[in-house]
């Protein structure tokens, strides 16, 4: 349980530094020190892949980039308020969890389907394992409180 809690806040704080960095590309100067720092690596392929992506950063508008940055915001909130509640085992984060992380799943299969890569695989493996593993351990809670009930 530890393990999911610890990868719920380290996303939460990979979002929060993605909200950051949105809200730092307002500034023009930041996105020009960027571009020159994308046109100075020296290998060629990481190049012409962090140019691209800057480019398309780049030319959202600020209030764009403010929407992204209050959306990666609001979910590293709730990836906060899961890995918390799962640190501290409580039984909503467990059902929280489940409900949010299962409802990703269906578009990182979308999203598998458009385009195939190693890290989607993981990103939807980890995912079902997390949903399976929780629903799992609350299956096992339930009988054992049915099992007490009976005893007493």
């Amino acid at each position: 349980m530890l393990w999911i809690a610890s990868l719920k806040l380290l996303k939460a704080g990979f979002l929060i530094a993605t909200g950051v960095a949105a809200l730092e590309l307002i500034r023009p100067e930041i996105g020009e020190h960027l571009l020159r720092w994308a046109e100075e690596i020296q290998h060629d392929f990481h190049r012409d892949v962090t140019l691209r992506a800057l480019q398309k950063l780049l030319k959202f508008e600020p209030a764009e980039l403010r929407l992204v940055a209050l959306g990666t915001f609001l979910y590293a909130t709730l990836f906060i308020i899961e890995g918390i509640g799962l640190w501290m085992d409580k039984l909503w984060a467990e059902w929280l969890t489940i409900v949010s992380t299962s409802a990703l799943i269906p578009i990182e299969l979308y999203e598998l389907v458009r385009e195939i890569s190693g890290l989607k695989i993981g990103v939807l493996i980890v995912n079902i394992f997390v949903v399976a593993y929780l629903i799992r351990r609350l299956r096992i809670k339930h009988w054992q409180r049915l099992n007490a009930r009976r005893v007493s």
